[in-house]
């Protein structure tokens, strides 16, 4: 009888010490900030939507954030979504569902990166990481846009 009582004993002991050992601690659980502009702005590009475009678009990150001049929302998609690795290009057939004004009307974007984030967007490398979370978050805020991936 006192065997098994010490047998219960021991598990239960060893039961509690397990879940008190594993449980987090508040500063662990910590969720990380979320990567997104601290200031956007997107407006309608008028002038660009209605007249043939005279050469590419001006896009692609500044010095503190992301700029885009007429160009089609297209562009800050590919940003957000498509891996810029190497020598892969951008394929057409790798997009499905979007709507045509994606591609037909112009968009003016003009995005800023908080002061806290400044010192680490300087960085190339942690830039690289940081535009596509930023994109993403802005076309998810902005436009509602959702998306799944599939390979095929």
């Amino acid at each position: 009888m006192i065997g098994r009582a010490l047998a219960v004993g021991a598990l239960s002991v060893g039961v509690e010490m397990g879940q008190a050992t594993s449980a987090p601690t508040p500063a662990a659980t910590k969720p990380a900030k979320p990567q997104a502009f601290d200031v956007v702005s997107i407006r309608l590009n008028q002038v660009a939507s209605k007249q043939q475009r005279n050469g590419p678009p001006q896009f692609g990150p500044t010095a503190d954030g992301y700029r885009m001049v007429g160009g089609p929302l297209l562009l800050p998609i590919i940003t957000a979504y498509i891996p810029q690795t190497g020598a892969a290009a951008f394929m057409p057939d790798q997009i499905k569902g979007l709507p045509d004004w994606v591609m037909r009307d112009a968009y003016d974007i003009d995005a800023k990166v908080s002061e806290e984030d400044m010192a680490e967007w300087q960085k190339p490398a942690s830039q690289k990481t940081m535009l596509p979370a930023m994109m993403q978050s802005l076309l998810e805020d902005r436009f509602q846009l959702s998306f799944h991936r599939e390979t095929k």
